[in-house]
């Protein structure tokens, strides 16, 4: 059973990555014909019922450039281009396939960003970063927050965006928070 369930997956990949080289060959207006859009803005060039899901190592989100990774048996996983974990495929050229955002606003859902932020411990720093991404986005998934030895906190936090700008507009309200001193995207 085993044997053929790899043989499945095998010939399944095969036919996806075949596909792909079939669409480097095509022309634009061919290209243009065959964009695919998948349920979570992201546009596949070519190939279509591809099941697509974003990563969650980088949490990609609109603006950001992207690449999809065929993975074995689960369709094609998108991440960053900055992403760690896509570096050595993208080395190896393996496995990659053109993907892009949807071109309009409305056909996208809210993207899940994680963020780090790091400040001096005192009453109230959680309550006021909330404050401050609440004032730019209205969807906070989850919030970890820790205090080292050194009253150093480290505040985690997944925020729903719907692009790169409003990341952007997030990452500088916290940062206008006094008693941080540090903001930034996770790779997990």
């Amino acid at each position: 059973r085993a044997q053929l369930k790899k043989q499945r997956q095998d010939q399944a990949e095969k036919e996806v990555l075949e596909g792909h080289q079939t669409i480097s060959e095509d022309s634009e207006a061919t290209k243009k014909q065959k964009r695919r859009k998948s349920s979570n803005g992201i546009v596949i060039e070519g190939v279509d019922n591809l099941l697509v899901r974003l990563s969650h190592c980088c949490t990609p989100v609109p603006g950001d450039e992207i690449v999809g990774y065929i993975t074995k048996g689960r369709g094609v996983s998108i991440h960053r281009v900055d992403c760690p974990n896509i570096k050595v495929a993208e080395e190896n050229g393996e496995r990659l396939i053109q993907v892009a955002w949807a071109e309009t606003p409305e056909e996208r859902p809210t993207y899940n960003a994680t963020l780090s932020v790091q400040g001096y411990n005192r009453s109230g720093l959680l309550t006021n970063v909330l404050t401050a991404v609440n004032s730019v986005s209205k969807s906070v998934s989850s919030v970890n927050g820790r205090v080292d030895n050194n009253k150093m906190a480290t505040i985690s936090l997944a925020v729903g965006v719907r692009n790169l700008e409003q990341l952007d507009r997030v990452i500088g309200a916290i940062k206008n928070v006094h008693d941080v001193y540090l903001v930034e995207r996770k790779f997990r």
